[in-house]
């Protein structure tokens, strides 16, 4: 889709233009139209391609007033809100995301990246302060690297373009990418190319010629409905539901999307709201869902009580919508590793959460084939308005309500320790607990869940306990809901880089309507009996659900698994695995970073799927997230080699 970079000279001494050329060239594989500004010590530009003219990712390099100028690349939400406070005009309808934040810009400054909302990153020259300004939004904006120097600073939207102008080697991180390998993602300002930063969401940069700076701005407040309490249980719903349309049209912007509908109720509600927007243009095309099935030579029984195909329950939402066009398809018409080093190229980045590549790839490939650019999901429903609500029990502990504790957990006593009291306890005791945890399911360390080599996890183990020490379990709902919601709506560089290459690869943008910071600080605003009330959990989807999804979807109690059948799907592939994996010992840029022997002791036992049923060793856990690990050693071999 696009890319953006600026460059500030601190020292005063005016951007060369084949300084800038040089980022430009390195950025060049994501589309041949440039758009570059030099004026003094300042330099910008954006690559985009303009053969994805869908208008959904923009991506603009804006002149303001004076000398200053703008970098934006993203989307906006509330279009019409920012065109009235700008004062846009009768031609606003015909702007680009990127000239409505440049005139937020002019009548904002600084305080534009806070009070815009959308998905997007930007960055600022703000020539009157002579300041270098950069931010992410809330939510999951494009990635943001960056560097700072003594003499310079660069700002880029990949590495690639940041040791450009910094004239850096290119050299991995070993301490971010061994973190990345073993399922830590905590350090969302660290990347896996040293001496490159990543700019977190809600999160802005400001750089003098004498200072440069990090602000967190998007922190958790203590929101409330205020004289809303009093509204009945029905009105909070409906409410709720209009907050979820007017985030879900933000999101689309378009009237031909498509969807990666599952069986659950978050995705089962963005549809139902889009088809709710449909239904006032006749003339727009049936919204076009996709749903994963597992391979037909699956056994369902590997995944006892799971919900691990959900065709039934899409089938019966599907008879009741005329308008929504439903497919099926299987994962296994896709290769987990096809395209991985163009993913590599475009992203920089190592692969994580990568088991469940082939359902996000198969989604996208179907929304392309029927020309569709934005492919909505459902993600960051179970941090909003579909949030169980179970941490409510701390709540009332804490505040001493004793009879409304027990009426919401004589049900289930055992949540009463999980979900009321170990929240409560100092941090000590909760690292005691978790420990005892771990030891029960079979860890037996930090990174055991991975591949990674024990002397490189023994070296990683200190900074990894040390995160995990400066934390504390969320001690009521809106505070567990803000931690969801970061997770949902991911904050690492990785996690956005990937989706960066994924539109790029695929020209279609994926889209969370329930990360929009309007939805998400609505949902932490209502009271928490709201979510869960008499021992009733999920209390708010149900009540906005009802009466528009079939009862089943309402009283399914298992949980999807999208992704059941990937020991079916891998197997074939255990054989070419192993004889790459013997290979890499003759890599020791590979050899150094993964334990080798373990991988080879696992795949010589590769079982079938029958014995491995119920396991959660730590044997099991590596073969749970064998792609990944495969994934991670080509990306070592590919880093070093480029």
């Amino acid at each position: 889709m696009a890319v953006i970079a600026g460059v500030f000279q601190r020292e005063g001494s005016p951007v060369e233009a084949d300084w800038l050329a040089r980022v430009a060239d390195a950025l060049a594989r994501f589309g041949p139209r440039l758009d570059q500004w030099r004026h003094g010590p300042v330099g910008f530009l954006c690559r985009s391609a303009p053969s994805i003219a869908t208008g959904l990712d923009d991506c603009g390099l804006v002149r303001c007033a004076g000398d200053e100028v703008v970098l934006f690349h993203g989307f906006l939400h509330a279009r019409d809100e920012l065109t009235d406070a700008v004062k846009a005009g009768p031609a606003a309808s015909e702007r680009t995301d990127a000239e409505l934040f440049g005139l937020a810009w002019d009548l904002w400054k600084d305080e534009a990246f806070e009070r815009v909302l959308g998905e997007f990153s930007a960055v600022a020259w703000d020539s009157g302060r002579r300041r270098l300004l950069a931010s992410c939004s809330a939510g999951m904006p494009p990635p943001l690297c960056y560097w700072v120097g003594r003499d310079s600073a660069v700002v880029a939207t990949v590495p690639r373009g940041v040791l450009a102008w910094s004239g850096r080697p290119r050299r991995l991180n070993d301490e971010h990418l061994g973190a990345c390998l073993a399922g830590d993602l905590s350090d969302v300002s660290g990347t896996c190319w040293q001496d490159v930063s990543s700019l977190p969401p809600g999160e802005t940069l400001s750089v003098t010629p004498a200072t440069h700076r990090v602000r967190r701005w998007h922190v958790l407040t203590e929101l409330d409905g205020g004289s809303r309490r009093t509204a009945s249980p029905a009105d909070w719903a409906e409410a709720t539901w209009a907050v979820l349309r007017r985030a879900v049209g933000s999101a689309a912007r378009t009237e031909k999307p498509a969807i990666m509908l599952s069986g659950g109720l978050d995705s089962a509600a963005v549809a139902l709201a889009m088809l709710d927007l449909l239904a006032e243009r006749p003339d727009a095309a049936p919204l076009l869902s996709v749903t994963l099935r597992p391979t037909p030579e699956w056994d369902e029984a590997a995944y006892p009580g799971a919900l691990t195909d959900e065709w039934p329950l899409v089938r019966a939402l599907a008879k009741t919508q005329p308008r929504l066009d439903a497919r099926f398809a299987h994962a296994i018409e896709t290769k987990w590793d096809r395209g991985l080093e163009r993913r590599f190229d475009l992203a920089e980045a190592p692969p994580v959460r990568y088991w469940n590549i082939e359902f996000t790839r198969r989604c996208r490939q179907i929304a392309r084939e029927e020309d569709r650019h934005v492919l909505l999901n459902g993600g960051a429903g179970n941090a909003t308005f579909s949030f169980d609500g179970w941490r409510r029990l701390a709540e009332l502990l804490r505040t001493g309500r004793a009879l409304a504790l027990w009426e919401e957990t004589r049900a289930n006593p055992r949540r009463f320790l999980n979900e009321a009291l170990v929240p409560l306890l100092p941090a000590l005791f909760q690292r005691a607990v978790a420990r005892r945890h771990q030891r029960k399911v079979g860890w037996r360390g930090w990174g055991d869940r991975s591949a990674l080599h024990p002397a490189l996890a023994r070296h990683l183990a200190p900074a990894a306990n040390e995160r995990r020490r400066t934390g504390a379990m969320p001690r009521s709902v809106r505070e567990m809901q803000w931690v969801m919601a970061n997770g949902f709506a991911p904050r690492s560089c990785e996690l956005r880089s990937a989706e960066l290459a994924s539109q790029v690869v695929w020209g279609v943008a994926s889209r969370m309507p329930m990360s929009d910071r309007r939805f998400v600080e609505w949902c932490m605003s209502l009271p928490s009996a709201q979510y869960m009330e008499n021992g009733v959990t999920r209390l708010l989807a149900k009540r906005m659900l009802r009466g528009r999804v079939p009862v089943e979807m309402l009283s399914d109690p298992r949980r999807g698994v999208q992704d059941g059948d990937w020991h079916l799907r891998l197997t074939p592939d255990i054989p070419a695995i192993r004889e790459e994996i013997a290979e890499w010992r003759r890599d020791p840029a590979v050899a150094e970073r993964l334990d080798l022997g373990r991988l080879e002791r696992v795949l010589a036992t590769w079982p079938e799927w029958a014995s491995w049923r119920r396991r959660h060793d730590h044997d099991w856990l590596l073969a749970r997230n064998l792609t990944e690990t495969v994934a991670m050693g080509r990306f070592i071999r590919w880093a070093e080699q480029a």
